[in-house]
């Protein structure tokens, strides 16, 4: 007489699960055992992100191409000039913003996760803050005047950096350089050079030429023009120095957040030399 065929519904017709242990001399059952324990969350930025390092660098010069032609109409009905260009550069900040991120969320939907969510919001925006109040004497009184005297000792000259805002600011202008320096500024250069640039470049090629190469784009768009040269090339210096920190605080919280808010604090302690008395 054949055995019976196994019935479905009955346990000896179910496929072993190899996720589970099985009890010794029990027919194999498995038999589900304690969870084990969870996989300890990394405070280091992984790097593990979807897309490569040129199509951030593309996406971001198409979104800056679209945001400047976007922001022209501001710059003829806005005056003066230099109020201007702050409404207009606060315009195109928030449109580029806007811009990567429909990008991401197209290709990219996980690009949130890979950049790093902040666990404790507020801890991570005082992190950072703190962050950048230490970076601002680092950079203003450690390593600009180190650059300022190498290049005097090639050149014969004292450069002088030139200024970052327009003077005779009206009231809109005041408005828009805050909202520029402590918002618009950070978040979109921390999204484009810390989130998008960063973690590609050290995915392809490690830390530290990750870290030199977002620092040298984010120095370079710094470009000021000045009556000597040396004067841009020493602003520029400096903000290497500041993309440098910037990516470290970057790598060393594992979120977005927290850079974005040493940011913030870096440019409010320059604006507050800029715009406030004397």
């Amino acid at each position: 007489m054949d055995p019976p065929e196994p019935r479905p519904d009955r346990p000896e017709a179910l496929p072993p699960r190899p996720d589970l242990p099985t009890m010794p001399g029990a027919g194999g059952t498995p038999v589900a055992g304690p969870p084990g324990p969870a996989a300890p969350r990394t405070r280091t930025a992984a790097g593990a992100v979807s897309w490569r390092w040129w199509e951030a660098l593309a996406a971001y010069l198409v979104a800056l191409l679209l945001a400047g032609a976007v922001s022209l109409p501001v710059l003829q009905a806005v005056e003066p000039r230099g109020t201007a260009e702050l409404v207009a550069s606060v315009v195109a900040d928030a449109v580029m913003v806007g811009l990567l991120l429909l990008w991401l969320r197209r290709f990219h939907p996980g690009w949130a996760d890979a950049v790093g969510r902040p666990g404790r919001p507020l801890r991570e925006a005082g992190a950072g803050f703190i962050g950048g109040l230490v970076l601002y004497p680092a950079v203003a009184l450690g390593l600009a005047p180190l650059v300022g005297l190498a290049i005097e000792a090639l050149t014969g000259a004292r450069p002088s950096p030139p200024a970052q805002l327009p003077g005779q600011l009206t009231g809109l202008g005041v408005a828009a350089a805050i909202v520029f320096g402590l918002v618009a500024a950070p978040v979109q250069e921390e999204l484009v050079f810390r989130g998008l640039l960063y973690p590609a470049l050290r995915g392809r090629f490690g830390r530290w030429p990750a870290a030199w190469g977002q620092a040298l784009l984010f120095g370079a768009v710094h470009y000021v023009p000045a009556p000597r040269l040396a004067g841009s090339l020493l602003l520029q210096a400096a903000m290497v120095g500041t993309g440098l920190g910037l990516a470290l605080i970057y790598e060393r919280r594992g979120n977005l957040l927290a850079p974005i808010a040493a940011h913030a604090a870096f440019n409010l302690v320059g604006l507050a030399f800029v715009l406030g008395p004397g």
